[in-house]
Parts: C-alpha cells; sequence; structure tokens
C-alpha cells in the first residue's frame, strides 16, 4: 500500500535505498531545464546513500544527458520501459 510521503516516519526513510522518477511533467517542468531545487534535492539524495534512476518516455539517448547533468547514478529505464540501462559507462 503506498502513502503519502508526508506520513513516513525517520525509521522507515532510513531504509529508502532508490527513488524512481518520472522525468517530463515531474522532474523537467518545461522542456529539458532543470530547476536548482530538483537538482539539489537529487543531490542531497544521492549524498544520503539513495540512489535515483529516471524514468521516461524518452529515448535512452535523450535521457543519459539529463542524468549526467544531474550526477545520477542509479539506473535509467528509456523509451516507456523498453530499454533499462543498470550503470553507467
Amino acid at each position: 500500500m503506498a502513502k503519502s510521503y508526508l506520513k513516513i516516519k525517520s525509521d522507515l526513510v532510513r531504509q529508502i535505498r532508490l527513488i524512481v522518477a518520472d522525468v517530463d511533467g515531474t522532474l523537467l517542468s518545461d522542456g529539458d531545464l532543470v530547476s536548482l531545487s530538483v537538482a539539489q534535492s537529487i543531490q542531497a539524495l544521492e549524498q544520503c546513500g539513495i540512489m535515483v534512476s529516471l524514468n521516461s518516455g524518452r529515448p535512452l539517448t535523450r535521457l543519459e544527458p539529463l542524468a549526467n547533468e544531474l550526477h545520477i547514478n542509479g539506473p535509467l529505464i528509456a523509451e516507456n520501459g523498453c530499454i533499462a540501462k543498470l550503470k553507467r559507462d
């Protein structure tokens, strides 16, 4: 069962190892521009040992530059789940 992130207790937060985020309309609100708050949030998650993964309908060739820009080390899921890249080169 899904819970609102507002109701997650700190002991549960310590168990989170991976966050999978949609790209268009979620992390990016307009085109390919990444807001400072999104970039800082992803950096904070990665620094806490929480891997961030991107999920998108975009082709992998458009998802990889975004992952590089955001310094994301998690898997990339592209083309609506048709392609998954587990590790960065």
